[in-house]
C-alpha cells in the first residue's frame, strides 16, 4: 500500500474512533430514591408525585432541592432496613426523630408538624379520664399495647412506655386493621396521629364499634417530620434538601 493511502487510511480510523467516543452517552447521575409509607390523609402519591399534608410540603422541598430522585413505595420496616443496610443512596420521607436512628442515619432539618398522637382504646377497657397522661395509660396492668413492627416512635414516647413496662405487641397492620384488632378485644390501646384515628373510626364498616380515642395531656403537640437519609448520601445533597426546605416553607 502507497504511504499516502496508508496515512489516509490511519486518518480516517482515528475520525472514526473520535466520532464513536463523542457519540458515547455522559455516565448520568443515578436518582436519590425517596422512600414512602402510603398513609393518607397524611402521605400518599398522585400522578407520580407526593400528596397530602405532610406530603405536598415534602414534594415542595424536592422540587426546589434540583435533585433528581425516585419515589418507592416501602413500609416502614423496609425503610428503616435499606437505610440500616443499603449500598446506594436512599432517604425516608416523613420520619420523626430519634436517638437510636440517628446513630444509624442522618435527619434533616424538619419540614412539617404532624397532628398530636391519641391513644385508641378498648371501649371495655376502662380508667379515669380526667387527666390522662401516657404513663398512667401505660403502666396500667396487663394493658396490651399494638405498634406497627418496625415503626419507632418519638423519644418521649419510647421512654414513657420503657418506663411504664408496657406490653407491647408489634403487628404488621394497617390502621384500619388495628381498631378492628381494638373491637374484637385482641389489644387495649393503640398510638395513633389523630387525624388518621378519626379516619380510620370513619373507615369502619359497622358504626359503633367499641372503640374510643382517648387525648393525651402529655401529647399535646404534634411531632416533626424529617427525611430520614442513610450516611451513603453526600453530606451535600442533604446540604440541598436542607436549603430547600429554608427556602419552599419560608413562612
Amino acid at each position: 500500500m502507497p504511504i499516502l493511502s496508508l496515512a489516509n487510511a490511519f486518518r480516517k480510523i482515528a475520525v472514526s474512533g473520535l466520532t464513536a467516543g463523542m457519540m458515547l452517552p455522559a455516565c448520568a447521575v443515578e436518582p436519590l430514591v425517596m422512600l414512602y409509607d402510603p398513609r393518607p390523609p397524611l402521605l400518599d402519591v398522585q400522578d407520580g408525585k407526593l400528596v397530602g399534608e405532610m406530603g405536598a410540603r415534602a414534594q415542595r422541598v424536592l422540587a426546589a432541592s434540583g435533585l433528581q430522585y425516585q419515589l418507592k413505595p416501602a413500609p416502614v420496616q423496609r425503610q428503616l432496613s435499606m437505610i440500616e443496610h443499603g449500598t446506594v443512596p436512599v432517604c425516608a420521607v416523613g420520619r420523626v426523630h430519634n436517638e437510636e436512628r440517628a446513630r444509624i442515619g442522618v435527619f434533616s432539618s424538619p419540614f412539617f408538624v404532624s397532628r398530636r398522637y391519641v391513644a385508641l382504646a378498648r371501649e371495655g377497657f376502662r380508667k379515669d379520664e380526667r387527666a390522662p397522661r401516657l404513663l398512667d395509660w401505660a403502666a396500667v396492668p396487663d394493658a396490651r399495647w399494638g405498634v406497627k413492627s418496625g415503626f419507632f416512635y418519638s423519644d418521649y414516647i419510647g421512654r414513657q412506655l420503657r418506663i411504664a413496662r408496657a406490653h407491647v405487641q408489634g403487628f404488621s397492620r394497617d390502621n384500619e386493621d388495628f381498631v378492628a384488632l381494638l373491637g374484637a378485644g385482641r389489644v387495649d390501646f393503640v398510638l395513633m396521629h389523630e387525624d388518621e384515628a378519626e379516619l380510620s373510626l370513619r373507615s369502619l364498616p359497622a358504626p359503633g364499634t367499641a372503640v374510643r380515642i382517648v387525648q393525651l395531656a402529655d401529647l399535646a403537640e404534634g411531632e416533626m417530620r424529617y427525611f430520614y437519609c442513610n450516611r451513603e448520601v453526600p453530606p451535600a445533597t442533604l446540604q440541598q434538601i436542607n436549603q430547600a426546605i429554608a427556602r419552599a416553607l419560608k413562612p
